[in-house]
């Protein structure tokens, strides 16, 4: 991992200045280089000059050497659900963002989700996001169903503008603090899956609405966290429905 004096030393540019504060969370398994490469793409992407971004990483097990404002080391993986929670009660910003370890956030990427937070009745955001060979991976957020047919969550591949969503993805998924903390963050009887769909729900249940922002884009490398991402699919997707599958 880069040294903390290589991140500190890196021009950043101020064109990306933001009045709004936020904690981007990050939990950190998988293989070193990735977070490497996400925290290299915050700093030469994003102004920091005015105090606006934290960075809280939360260690699942790994061990690696990593440099943040917050570092919170857990001595075994916990999960995603778990980690994202520790980093929230840890982050002092009024706006979270929730971010996977296997992305890179593009230049420009904060500024439009921030702005979305204007209206007092959105409480949750997402961007667009691409394949590291440029390609669409998700957009116009997620579409989320629940009913007769069992509940679940399907990423949109519909590449149009900014709108209302029922959900976004956990890659990168950027929230109220306060929102997040009278919903009981993320449920952690989930398993690396379905958590983020979980979350959506209850925003949307609770009144809140969910924006997706196509003018913020990051790269995701799906997937490149490890094996431990589908060890519990048939399990999270039964507990999804156990717990909307009828409302």
């Amino acid at each position: 991992m880069e040294s903390a004096d290589h991140f500190a030393d890196r021009e950043r540019p101020d064109s990306d200045a933001c009045a709004v504060n936020a904690s981007v969370v990050i939990p950190v398994f998988g293989a070193e280089d990735l977070l490497t490469n996400c925290l290299r793409a915050i700093w030469t992407t994003t102004d920091t000059s005015q105090g606006n971004l934290e960075i809280v990483l939360v260690d699942n097990g790994t061990g690696y050497e990593m440099f943040a404002d917050t570092v919170i080391r857990n001595p075994e993986n916990l999960g995603y659900a778990v980690a994202c929670n520790q980093g929230a009660k840890a982050a002092t910003a009024d706006i979270l963002v929730m971010l996977n370890v296997d992305t890179e956030v593009q230049p420009g990427w904060l500024p439009p989700l921030l702005a979305a937070f204007d209206d007092p009745e959105v409480a949750m955001a997402g961007p667009r996001i691409i394949h590291p060979d440029g390609s669409l991976q998700t957009a116009s957020g997620i579409r989320t169903w629940h009913g007769g047919g069992g509940a679940g969550g399907e990423e949109m591949k519909i590449d149009g503008p900014s709108c209302d969503a029922d959900g976004v993805t956990g890659a990168c998924m950027v929230v109220r603090k306060n929102v997040y903390d009278i919903l009981g963050g993320m449920c952690e009887l989930y398993w690396a899956g379905n958590e983020d769909v979980d979350l959506c729900l209850t925003v949307r249940e609770a009144g809140h609405r969910i924006r997706y922002v196509a003018e913020s884009c990051i790269t995701h490398i799906e997937g490149a966290s490890g094996a431990a991402r589908w060890v519990r699919v048939h399990e999270n997707v039964a507990l999804l429905n156990q717990r909307w599958g009828s409302r």
